[in-house]
Parts: C-alpha cells; sequence; structure tokens
C-alpha cells in the first residue's frame, strides 16, 4: 500500500493541503470523519454523547481498517486514531504517516475562540495544555515526518508529496 496519512490537531488546514497533495500525486483524498459519517449515518461527536467513547473507538478502529486496505489514498485522520497502537502499527505497514505541526499557543487560541466549530471553548490553560500534549505526543510516536505549519500550505503540500514519492521509491527498490 501506497497511502500517506495526515494528523494534526482541529482546524489546521488538513484538508486543504490533503487535497494539495493528492493533486500532486494523483491519488483520492478522503477524511476519516466523513468516512465514519458515510458509514454511520452519525457524527462522531454524536456517536461520543449517545454511544460514549469505547464504542466510537470501535467504530473508528474498523474504519480505519477499511480505509487503510485502499490505495493511493490521502487519509485526513481524526485527532484520536492514533490512540489505539494498532492503529499507528497499520499506518506505517500502508503507507507514511505526515504530522502537520502547528505550535500551542495556535492550539490554544484556536480552543479558546468561543464556539469554535461547535465546540465548546476551552478555557482552562492547564485542560488545554495537558490535551495537547497528549495528542501531540500521540501524532510523535505515529508521524514518521513532521511539518511545522508556519509558511504556505502550498510549498508544504509540496514537500509532503515528494516526500511520499521519494518513500514510494525507496520501496519499490527494495522488493
Amino acid at each position: 500500500m501506497n497511502n500517506l496519512y495526515l494528523c494534526g490537531f482541529i482546524g489546521y488546514d488538513k484538508n486543504d493541503i490533503a487535497n494539495k497533495v493528492a493533486k500532486i500525486l494523483g491519488y483520492r483524498v478522503l477524511n476519516l470523519d466523513c468516512f465514519i459519517q458515510k458509514q454511520t449515518t452519525m457524527n462522531t461527536r454524536t456517536i461520543l454523547k449517545e454511544y460514549g467513547e469505547t464504542c466510537l473507538r470501535e467504530i473508528e478502529r474498523e474504519a480505519f481498517q477499511k480505509v487503510a486496505a485502499m490505495d493511493q489514498v490521502v487519509v485526513v485522520v481524526t485527532q484520536t486514531t492514533f490512540a489505539l497502537e494498532e492503529n499507528i502499527v497499520l499506518a506505517k505497514q500502508t503507507g507514511k504517516v505526515v504530522y502537520l505541526h502547528y505550535p500551542y499557543k495556535t492550539y490554544y487560541r484556536k480552543m479558546k475562540a468561543s464556539n469554535y466549530r461547535g465546540m465548546e471553548a476551552q478555557v482552562d490553560e492547564q485542560e488545554c495544555m495537558a490535551r495537547y500534549n497528549k495528542i501531540h505526543t500521540l501524532f510523535k510516536i505515529a508521524a514518521s515526518d513532521t511539518f511545522d505549519l508556519t509558511y504556505c500550505p502550498q510549498l508544504q503540500a509540496k514537500e509532503i508529496a515528494c516526500l511520499l514519492q521519494h518513500h514510494s521509491l525507496h520501496e519499490r527498490k527494495d522488493a
């Protein structure tokens, strides 16, 4: 398999970059949240609220297995996809994981903004930092490469596409 998995915090241009990378590579784009919603007819927030975190993680695990079985897909994963170690292993077996990173201050500003994407504002800075650090650690474990999103997404999309093309070339030589 030759997929690209993009991870990063909510609201950080993942879909925009995914579309740009996919266009360069001739890949399809798949957003895991949207895939889950199509499979279940519920968004992940509703699943979490009505059925709990354990149920959501199981649905997410099954959806990720289906997506990982595809080929030449740029996948935008959820913030919690890599909370399951088996998803990290599967992602690394079927492609490359890239972490699109923003500094904590940017994350905090977005989470502090009232009603950000319908979310309750996380105004407690200690809670917000703890959540950031937990998710950041998962992304760092999962990712083979990290891109700091401090400049033009178009240029970064080209760099990410080159990275995947280089990765694919080495896989073919090793086969």
